[in-house]
């Protein structure tokens, strides 16, 4: 059978995978490959029915064009967010060079110009949460609705393929193989035949990508720290005097050398879903995250609540295999828990009486306690009370606590400045790579990539 030959494959619809594809398409020819489905034929079937039907092959959140962050909506955070690209750049002038690109791009397919805070208010929150032990990191984040990063992500798409970049959706990558100096790439479907292969599947494909990277001998670092915890809703009251000043509040209390407590993706007027981990190989378990899907600037969709994480980030003595079987007892049926702060804190069984409309209704009942190894429990207590001191009402005993929400740090890729693996030919770029997080970030790895196999002699 013959297999189509192409300069480029990548695989990944996201924002790396889309960025590098921009860079690309007018000198290569490319295939760019994505397991799920095309931007304007997915559904969260949890918005629209209440209820999670756990989609397959992939979840429709987190798969196809265009990724999470396109579907939904996202923050896109400026340095010092993602420091971790610092290394891939010669300093933070370049980096900033590209970040100014990759805006300039969001900005010509419809993104509007980003706001900027007054120093001064910035210096003033920060110290209010010094004062109760906690760093808050500041970066400009600035939020883009759903249907804004819909209109961006429709313009690349129609961009790409003006320009021929043959896009393969609903199709699985399930292996590649290293034969002269060339890839090949076996779908569910066909053979392909590539130059180079730009990895680019999102946390979802860590599992497939390391099955990869053994197969093929791509070096990776262990990283056995994970980040465990919940995610908390309340009345959006109690972050309105400070949402317009860090829209997207980063807190940080250092515990120890390996132990650290952090908050992440604030969501003022978002909404709770889930994103559901279903690949072939892996465990169904579900992560809980947060949406912004209106802003104040489309009169978008927009709840009367703000949701924030909260993780303990700590080095486990156990297997990946072992925190999977943790996580999936948090979930019933892939229902995550919910209950009241009050029981939460008192660590009482739940008593249901939450005095906040769930953003997220397809949850079970039931007591966090029980599941939260003791020290992340603890931790989360005590970190929930510091933050009730400067924002007045975190900690009202009928806000909601869910669980499970987590991270994971298990693998970190051994990359050149240039994000190309030990094995010549093969890049790793965004969140997968395991140096940095962020939408913004892996859109900019994606253009740090495609000027690399640009800029190559021959």
């Amino acid at each position: 059978m013959k297999c189509e030959k192409y300069d480029v494959a990548i695989i990944g619809a996201g924002p790396c995978g889309i960025f590098t594809a921009l860079e690309l398409m007018k000198n290569k020819r490319i295939a760019l490959f994505d397991v799920g489905k095309k931007l304007r034929e997915k559904k969260c079937f949890l918005e629209i029915t209440k209820k999670c039907v756990n989609c397959r092959p992939i979840c429709n959140i987190l798969g196809g064009f265009g990724g999470a962050q396109f579907f939904e909506g996202t923050k896109l955070s400026l340095y010092p967010a993602g420091t971790g690209l610092l290394k891939f750049t010669k300093n933070k002038e370049e980096l900033d060079s590209i970040y100014d690109y990759v805006e300039t791009i969001l900005n010509g397919n419809g993104k509007k110009q980003r706001t900027y805070t007054n120093k001064s208010r910035i210096d003033n929150l920060s110290k209010k949460f010094e004062e109760i032990g906690i760093d808050m990191k500041y970066y400009n984040a600035q939020k883009v609705s759903k249907k804004t990063m819909n209109l961006i992500a429709d313009n690349i798409y129609k961009k790409l393929k003006e320009k021929g970049v043959d896009i393969f959706l609903q199709t699985m990558v399930k292996d590649i193989e290293k034969k002269d100096n060339q890839f090949i790439l076996k779908t569910d479907k066909s053979k392909f035949i590539a130059n180079k292969v730009v990895i680019a599947v999102g946390r979802i494909g860590s599992r497939w990508l390391i099955k990869i990277a053994d197969k093929l001998g791509i070096k990776y670092n262990e990283d056995h720290q994970i980040e465990l915890g919940v995610r908390i809703e309340m009345p959006c009251q109690v972050f309105t005097r400070v949402n317009d000043i860090h829209n997207d509040l980063k807190l940080k209390r250092i515990i120890s050398a390996n132990d650290e407590m952090r908050t992440f993706c604030q969501d003022y007027k978002g909404f709770i879903t889930k994103c559901v981990y279903n690949l072939p190989g892996d465990h169904i378990v579900s992560s809980l995250d947060g949406h912004i899907i209106g802003t104040d600037e489309d009169g978008g969709n927009m709840s009367q609540v703000v949701n924030i994480a909260i993780h303990h980030r700590f080095d486990s003595e156990k297997g990946i295999e072992q925190i999977y079987n943790l996580i999936k007892s948090m979930n019933h049926d892939g229902k995550p828990i919910v209950q009241s702060m009050k029981s939460f804190l008192l660590g009482e069984k739940t008593d249901n009486k939450i005095g906040v409309k769930l953003s997220m209704s397809d949850v079970v009942y039931d007591d966090i306690n029980k599941y939260l190894p003791l020290k992340t429990l603890l931790l989360i207590k005590d970190f929930i009370c510091r933050l009730d001191r400067v924002l007045p009402g975190f900690a009202h005993d009928n806000n909601a606590i869910y669980a499970p929400s987590f991270e994971m740090g298990w693998k970190r890729m051994v990359l050149s400045k240039n994000f190309e693996t030990r094995v010549k030919g093969i890049f790793v770029g965004g969140d997968i790579n395991g140096h940095f997080r962020g939408a913004l970030q892996a859109m900019i790895s994606g253009v740090i990539i495609g000027r690399a196999i640009l800029n190559e002699q021959g």
